[in-house]
C-alpha cells in the first residue's frame, strides 16, 4: 500500500494484516466525490496483490463525522 492518494490515507499494521483506510476530507465532512472514489477503486484494487491483508479499517478524519453523504445536484434526468 505504497501509493499515494489525494483524499484517502492508507496504513498498515506491522505485520501487514490489517489495513486501515481513513476518509480524509474533514472540512467536508469526509464526503463521497469523484477524487474519493477514483482513490478507493484504486486501493482496493491494489488489495488483490496484496497477500497479507486480511482486514480492512474504515475510518473518516476529523471528530464531526465518520462520512456525510454525497453532495447532490439537482439534474434533470432525477426524478423529484
Amino acid at each position: 500500500m505504497s501509493s499515494s492518494y489525494k483524499t484517502i490515507n492508507v496504513s498498515a499494521s506491522p505485520d501487514g494484516h490489517v489495513v486501515t483506510v481513513e476518509l480524509n476530507r474533514p472540512e467536508a465532512l469526509n464526503a463521497m466525490n469523484t477524487a474519493m472514489g477514483e482513490d478507493l477503486v484504486r486501493c482496493f484494487e491494489a488489495f488483490q496483490w496484496d497477500r497479507a491483508a486480511r482486514c480492512v479499517v474504515f475510518t473518516g478524519a476529523g471528530a464531526k463525522a465518520f462520512s456525510s453523504s454525497p453532495r447532490r445536484r439537482p439534474s434533470s434526468r432525477c426524478p423529484r
